[in-house]
């Protein structure tokens, strides 16, 4: 049985929105940096659910449920890459998994307002789904600006362990 999209856009939105809060301490880069970007995803979620209330939406097209469930699955890619923070491996894959879930969010996106603007007849009723379509696409941009952040975050630990190590290679006394 499917949820409804109150409750499910509300999951999501608890999903992505505890990821820092559970794990901010694992990186003090990760909490400064990270927690900027995300403090706006969870607004844009709740929003969504907003409008969905206040328009008084009774019937919950596909297409949002299709982009709840991006937000979902994005939330739990970040949720494991940030499990592991501390030892980053295989990191990559699910970064590269992210950006491709972002795209499939915006085919999505672009396919709803499409069939939207082509389809429904009533203004007020495409003026109502535009917006809840663009805040949940909103939401799902942000989930991809934090995996590019932890993308960089990792890419400057490399960058400085190789510093470190290569003035450690420098500092050592010769014949020894």
């Amino acid at each position: 049985m499917r949820h409804t999209t109150r409750r499910w856009l509300a999951r999501a939105g608890f999903r992505v929105t505890r990821i820092p809060a559970r794990a901010s301490h694992r990186r003090v880069v990760w909490r400064t940096t990270a927690r900027t970007v995300m403090s706006g995803r969870g607004d844009l979620i709740d929003d969504a659910a907003r409008a969905i209330i206040i328009f008084d939406v009774r019937e919950i097209k596909d297409y949002a449920h299709d982009l709840a469930d991006v937000i979902v699955r994005m939330a739990a890619q970040l949720q494991e890459i940030v499990k592991t923070l501390q030892k980053p491996k295989n990191i990559t894959q699910r970064l590269v998994e992210i950006h491709r879930l972002e795209n499939e969010g915006d085919d999505t996106f672009h396919a709803a307002i499409a069939e939207l603007f082509h389809e429904e007849k009533d203004p007020l009723t495409v003026l109502k789904w535009k917006e809840v379509y663009e805040k949940l696409e909103a939401a799902i941009d942000r989930c991809e600006n934090v995996a590019n952040i932890i993308e960089s975050v990792i890419i400057k630990q490399k960058d400085c362990r190789l510093a470190i190590a290569n003035r450690k290679s420098i500092e050592k006394p010769l014949g020894r």
